[in-house]
């Protein structure tokens, strides 16, 4: 994932969940990060830490459950678009793997997976719960190319 601020435009260009930028290093469970100081301070305990994978980051880092409110909610919600995302291969070793990790490691996450809830990623109001800065406000819009539906850009325009 790619993230960049402008003012208070946020703009992460991504693959799934689960796989790097760089379709040549697609390996599932790994996102290949680049962001600036502000995207980093905004996603506390994500781009900012060493494991820049949005499923581990929801249900094992105990700072999202703090700055994502709802967190129980949008935690379903960002695992049913990653398995709309990447159904066309679940069978793949590392996306296996990586559930496999998670389901282990994290029981809310096993129940969630076990529900086999699919949901298309849509976009809307985004609001965190900064540990510097308060409660923070979004609009997400999401848009996939045509060409290449495995290539997304994802803007947060703050509110």
């Amino acid at each position: 994932m790619h993230t960049l601020v402008q003012g208070n435009q946020l703009y992460e260009y991504k693959w799934h969940h689960d796989r790097p930028f760089r379709p040549s290093a697609a390996r599932a469970g790994r996102v290949r990060s680049r962001s600036n100081d502000a995207a980093r301070r905004l996603f506390v305990g994500w781009l900012d830490g060493e494991e820049p994978n949005l499923l581990r980051y929801v249900f094992l880092n105990p700072i999202a459950r703090q700055v994502i409110p709802d967190w129980m909610e949008r935690a379903r919600r960002v695992l049913a678009e990653f398995r709309a995302e990447s159904s066309r291969r679940l069978d793949d070793p590392a996306l296996v793997a990586l559930v496999d990790d998670l389901r282990t490691r994290s029981d809310f996450f096993a129940r969630c997976w076990d529900e086999h809830e699919v949901v298309v990623p849509l976009g809307g109001e985004r609001a965190f719960e900064h540990p510097r800065d308060g409660r923070l406000l979004y609009e997400q819009i999401a848009f996939t190319l045509a060409s290449r539906v495995d290539l997304k850009l994802v803007m947060l325009i703050g509110r």
